[in-house]
C-alpha cells in the first residue's frame, strides 16, 4: 500500500508525532509551520525564568520583594518572631497602672513627655504643669501677646498663656499675696478641684484615684494624668 492509499482522505495528514505532514501532491513531507511556534516555546520559557532569576539575585530590594509575596502565598519557611510593642515612653510599658490613660492622652496631643522620651510619672507634677496640660485638654490654645502678666510671678514664661487663660475662665485662683507659685507641688485635693471647675462638674467622680485616703498628699504626674483621662471619659 502506497502512501497516497494511506492518506486518500485529504491532501495533508499529520503523522511522524504530530510535527510533519506529507503532502499528496507535491510528494514530500516538511514540518507543520505552526510545529517550530510549539518547539520555541520551551527555550523562551526558560530564557524569561533565567531573567527574572538574575535580575531578582542582583537586586536586594527586589529579591525581598519576591520572598515577601512568597511567603505571604506559601507561608514563611522562617520562624515567626514575636512583634514587640514600643513602650509609650521609656518609663511608661504596658504593665504601668497608667498605660491606658497616658496611652489616651498621648494619643490626642494631650501629653509629650520630656526630651528623653520620658514622662517621669512618680514625680510631683507643678502647678504650672497640670494647667498647661488642662487648657490643652480643652482644646484652648492661647496666645501669649493676649494672656501674660496675670499674677506676680506670672509674666511671659511657657506657661504663661495657658495660667492667664485658665484665670480669666476662673479654673484657677492665686494666693493672697498676687502669686500662682508656678513651680509648686499641689496635692490631690487641689488637683480634684481644678479639674472640677474646668469641667464644671458637679462633684468629683469617686473612682478617679484607686486610693483616695490621702488627699493632702502631693499628687504626681502619673496620677494627675490618670485622674484627667477619666474624666475626659464622663
Amino acid at each position: 500500500m502506497n502512501l497516497r492509499d494511506i492518506f486518500k482522505k485529504g491532501p495533508r495528514i499529520w503523522f511522524d508525532g504530530h510535527e510533519k505532514l506529507y503532502d499528496v501532491d507535491s510528494g514530500k513531507a516538511d514540518v507543520h509551520p505552526l510545529s517550530k511556534v510549539f518547539m520555541f516555546i520551551p527555550f523562551a520559557v526558560v530564557l524569561s525564568c533565567m531573567a527574572i532569576l538574575l535580575a531578582t539575585f542582583s537586586a536586594p530590594p527586589a529579591m525581598h520583594l519576591v520572598k515577601s509575596g512568597l511567603a505571604s502565598i506559601y507561608g514563611s519557611t522562617e520562624s515567626l518572631k514575636p512583634v514587640v510593642e514600643e513602650p509609650l515612653f521609656s518609663d511608661v510599658h504596658h504593665n504601668s497602672k497608667y498605660f491606658d490613660s497616658v496611652a489616651y492622652l498621648k494619643k490626642s496631643g494631650i501629653i509629650s513627655g520630656y526630651s528623653d522620651n520620658s514622662l517621669k510619672p512618680d514625680d510631683h507634677i507643678l502647678r504650672a504643669e497640670l494647667v498647661k496640660t488642662l487648657v490643652t485638654a480643652k482644646r484652648q490654645f492661647p496666645l501669649v501677646f493676649n494672656n501674660n502678666n496675670c499674677f506676680s510671678d506670672v509674666k511671659t514664661q511657657w506657661f504663661a498663656p495657658a495660667v492667664c487663660l485658665a484665670k480669666s475662665k476662673g479654673w484657677i485662683v492665686g494666693f493672697d499675696d498676687g502669686t500662682f507659685r508656678p513651680d509648686q507641688t499641689l496635692t490631690r485635693e487641689d488637683a480634684m478641684n481644678t479639674l472640677v471647675k474646668a469641667f464644671k462638674l458637679d462633684y468629683y467622680p469617686g473612682d478617679v484615684l484607686e486610693d483616695e485616703e490621702s488627699l493632702s498628699q502631693p499628687v504626681t504626674r502619673g496620677e494627675a494624668f490618670q485622674m484627667l483621662y477619666r474624666v475626659l471619659q464622663l
